[in-house]
């Protein structure tokens, strides 16, 4: 892919997180530890993404877990 291509594609870090959570969740979020499919957003201000909260036995996860970009502190469009 061409530079032009993937800045168009990956080029801010709503596009990044969307395309992750399409790798992570095809099918949507489901938790790993229960299935649960409903789950809060957590914004904190020491992350760059945010958690998904299960609200049925409350494991976070998130998009960058097990990618690259596993507990990184950069912008995922750097």
């Amino acid at each position: 892919m061409a530079l032009p291509e993937w800045i168009k594609k990956f080029g801010t870090d709503a596009a990044c997180q969307a395309y992750l959570s399409s790798q992570h969740w095809p099918d949507g979020l489901d938790c790993r530890r229960c299935d649960g499919r409903k789950y809060w957003t957590i914004q904190r201000s020491d992350r760059t993404t945010p958690l998904y909260e299960c609200a049925g036995c409350h494991y976070q996860a998130s998009v960058t877990g097990g990618t690259i970009f596993h507990r990184t502190q950069v912008a995922l469009s750097m």
